[in-house]
């Protein structure tokens, strides 16, 4: 094993304990403010797209990602059902939700969640929502 393998391995490895670390610390925060009923949600699209640079290969998301997080954190992730990734959250026993590939259920969604409230600037709730249906809304109400 060379020396730069070595460092990308530490580098992975910090990143793996950095990332659970920073969790603890944002639920530590929110249980210490005024009004502490308040969660954050990570949302990670397309997590078996994830590629382990080294052999090309879905990354094992095992290694980085907790399987177990603090009480005020919620994770939502998207992975194709055949991937090694959903079989991982089987295994775990996760909750998973079906979602058809039907263009007509996915746009009534995001269509819902942009209905909500929201503290994002309206050309960032515009991005957001063209990333999420892949294209232009009409309009977006704040």
């Amino acid at each position: 094993m060379c020396i730069r393998d070595r460092k990308v391995e530490l580098l992975e490895e910090k990143l793996r304990i950095y990332f659970a670390y920073w969790l603890n610390v944002c639920d530590e925060k929110i249980k210490r403010q005024v009004v502490n009923d308040s969660v954050v949600v990570l949302i990670f699209e397309g997590i078996d797209s994830f590629i382990d640079l080294d052999t090309g290969e879905e990354a094992l998301v095992p290694f980085w990602l907790p399987k177990v997080f603090p009480q005020r954190i919620r994770v939502i992730v998207t992975a194709d059902s055949g991937s090694n990734a959903m079989s991982y959250f089987r295994s775990l026993g996760s909750e998973i939700i079906h979602i058809p590939n039907d263009s007509v259920v996915i746009g009534s969604i995001v269509n819902k969640y942009m209905e909500r409230p929201s503290f994002l600037k309206q050309e960032t709730r515009q991005h957001l929502y063209e990333v999420l249906t892949k294209k232009g809304p009409e309009t977006l109400s704040n």
